[in-house]
C-alpha cells in the first residue's frame, strides 16, 4: 500500500519495454511523383529506407513508416515521421484536390478558337479553346488531374488561359494599329469603387 517505501518504478513496470522516441525527417519530390505517387529511397540514420509516397501528396503531407525511428535498448523501436515538400513546377500546381496548369495561347488562337494538346498525368490529351476565348479563362478536363485510388477517384485538371504576349516587331505595330479601329475606347468606362 501507500507509504511502502518501494520504488516508484517496480511496480508493474518490469517487463514493458519503453519505445524508442519518433524521428522526424523531410522528403523533397517532384511534382509528378507528388500527383503520380511512387517510392523513393532515403538514408536515415545510414540505413536506406524506402518509403511509399502516395499519389496527391501535397506540400506538408505528413508520412509515418511505423519502427524506422529512434531504437530503443530491448524495446520497440520509434516511428520515422516525414513531411513532404514538394518542389515548384513550372507549370502545374497542386491546389486542393485539383491539379492545374497554366497554358500560354496566342491572341489568334483565342480569338478564333483552338484545339490544343496538353500533357495530363494520364497521357497526352486534346483541349478544345472554344473562339473569344479571355485571358484568364478556366477550362476544366474531368478525370485528368491527380489519378485515383481505391478511396478517392480521379481529380480534375484545371486549364488557366494565359494569351502570350506579342512579338515585339514592326508587323506587330501595324496589326495593332488595324486594331485599334475595332477597339478604339478604353474599355473601362464601367468601372467603379
Amino acid at each position: 500500500g501507500r507509504g511502502s517505501g518501494g520504488s516508484p518504478f517496480s511496480a508493474g513496470s518490469r517487463g514493458r519495454a519503453v519505445r524508442g522516441r519518433d524521428l522526424e525527417s523531410e522528403v523533397t519530390i517532384d511534382l509528378p511523383l507528388a500527383v503520380r505517387g511512387g517510392e523513393v529511397s532515403l538514408s536515415i540514420r545510414g540505413e536506406s529506407v524506402r518509403v511509399r509516397i502516395p499519389s496527391g501528396a501535397k506540400e506538408g503531407t505528413r508520412l509515418r513508416i511505423a519502427g524506422k525511428g529512434m531504437p530503443s535498448p530491448g524495446g520497440q523501436p520509434g516511428d520515422l515521421v516525414l513531411l513532404v515538400k514538394v518542389e515548384a513546377h513550372p507549370w502545374f500546381w497542386i491546389e486542393e484536390d485539383d491539379l492545374h496548369v497554366r497554358l500560354p495561347v496566342a491572341l489568334v488562337e483565342a480569338w478564333r478558337g483552338t484545339k490544343i494538346t496538353i500533357p495530363t498525368p494520364q497521357g497526352e490529351v486534346t483541349l478544345r479553346v472554344p473562339p473569344h476565348t479571355t485571358h484568364g479563362a478556366k477550362l476544366r478536363l474531368r478525370g485528368k488531374g491527380i489519378p485515383g485510388s481505391a478511396k478517392r477517384e480521379a481529380s480534375d485538371l484545371m486549364v488557366h488561359i494565359e494569351i502570350a504576349a506579342l512579338p515585339d516587331t514592326p508587323a506587330t505595330e501595324e496589326a495593332i494599329k488595324a486594331l485599334e479601329a475595332v477597339q478604339p475606347t478604353a474599355p473601362r468606362d464601367e468601372l467603379r469603387f
